[in-house]
């Protein structure tokens, strides 16, 4: 091991916590995954090729309503069944199940954002296309960690020689308990279950069981626990990268003037004659001058846009307003006090800034440390990168998605050693 960082057995809470926070940040729901009876019954099976022709572009989810629309148009896709393999890295089995519970989670939340009308006009093999879009691009992230997680067991091979199996044994025992601790309260929160046998029945309906979240947890902890060595937490920034960082970015680092504001305004064309319509706002002025609420007056007798806000008016930059003399009285009035009336063409306005920031630049030393905390976070980012295109190189990666070049990199055999 290099530096302080931890051996083969140094499973805590931190990688727990990082594994888990990781997920989080990078937009994974809580996976359900295959059960252990499924993927023992998976080894019955064969992998199936999806054609190339057939295979679905990678969608975000705010593609997803635009792919449902679209799919009438296009040739049904192969429906996988939960036991199905869907890919491999190394010896490790991926389901179908590993991954249909996250997309049915996701076809459900974009169902339930659909008018109750648009949901029944939804055909079958719509729906087909939209699973299969999503399968294709959730089997990324499952990729990942299982990458992640053949590493570390290839990694504890090396380091534990024949006392593999008795220390996996230990930091199954541990992180077991963290999951019983933290994610099993969380699915049965998730999933609206009052005991384990109801979350055990609501996990079968997704294809999944106790037994399956439970494998998913080791390996998410496992596979993080490789990130945590491969990763710097906090890598060196010298001096020189900092101020090279500035220097070539100096323009980001221009402050824009900007101002905040109150404003009563009256419109021309709401009155007969301009007397008229400066008259009402001389009178509004005035009950503010002596003491009632400006923003009370707006709600109640302001023209204005942001009215209903009693005339607040949030940070605008210089130069932003249609209204050339509002803005140039906000960049040469001094602040909390009342402007004289102001006129343009659509008519007068009273405003009274609030708060207002010059232009100039942030200085280096102000800057420095946002600097240091983006080169630190490009750091590891390009070391995360680093060590993931090493493992796609040294561990075979295979999906039923390849086209029919790279799915010669399958495995014939399936793992006989079902979870």
């Amino acid at each position: 091991m290099v530096g302080t960082r931890s051996g083969w057995l140094g499973i805590d809470c931190v990688a727990m916590a990082l594994a888990l926070s990781t997920a989080v940040a990078e937009g994974q729901p809580p996976a359900l995954s295959a059960s252990g009876d499924d993927r023992a019954a998976s080894l019955q099976r064969r992998p199936s090729v999806l054609p190339t022709s057939q295979a679905a572009p990678s969608a975000g989810v705010a593609d997803l309503p635009a792919v449902v629309a679209r799919a009438a148009d296009r040739p049904k896709l192969q429906i996988f069944q939960p036991t199905e393999l869907v890919g491999g890295v190394g010896n490790e089995q991926i389901l179908a199940g590993d991954v249909l519970p996250m997309v049915e989670q996701e076809v459900g939340r974009i169902l339930q954002k659909m008018a109750p009308e648009q949901r029944q006009a939804v055909r079958a093999s719509e729906l087909s296309q939209v699973r299969a879009t999503l399968l294709k691009r959730m089997l990324t992230p499952v990729i990942r960690n299982k990458l992640l997680y053949v590493d570390f067991l290839r990694d504890g091979a090396q380091n534990a020689g024949d006392k593999l199996d008795q220390q996996l044994e230990h930091i199954h025992e541990r992180v077991d308990a963290e999951f019983e601790k933290s994610q099993v309260p969380h699915l049965m929160t998730s999933l609206k279950a009052t005991s384990r046998a109801e979350l055990e029945a609501s996990l079968r309906r997704f294809g999944s069981s106790l037994k399956g979240q439970q494998q998913l947890f080791r390996e998410q902890v496992m596979g993080m626990q490789m990130r945590q060595r491969y990763v710097t937490k906090n890598p060196q920034i010298s001096l020189e990268q900092l101020l090279t960082r500035y220097q070539e970015n100096i323009e980001e680092f221009q402050i824009q003037p900007k101002a905040r504001w109150e404003q009563l305004t009256v419109l021309l064309s709401r009155f007969a004659s301009r007397e008229a319509a400066y008259n009402d706002l001389v009178d509004m002025g005035n009950r503010v001058f002596f003491g009632a609420s400006f923003a009370e007056i707006a709600k109640l007798r302001s023209h204005g846009l942001n009215a209903r806000d009693g005339g607040y008016h949030g940070w605008t930059a210089q130069g932003s307003l249609v209204s050339d003399v509002i803005d140039q009285a906000l960049f040469t009035l001094p602040t909390n006090e009342l402007s004289p009336i102001l006129e343009d063409e659509s008519g007068f306005h009273i405003i009274r800034l609030l708060e207002r920031v010059d232009g100039g630049r942030v200085r280096f030393r102000d800057a420095q440390e946002q600097i240091k905390d983006d080169l630190q976070e490009e750091h590891r980012q390009q070391e995360w990168e680093e060590y993931l295109t090493r493992l796609r190189r040294e561990i075979p990666v295979w999906t039923v998605f390849d086209d029919a070049t790279q799915t010669a990199a399958k495995p014939t055999t399936p793992r006989t050693d079902p979870r």
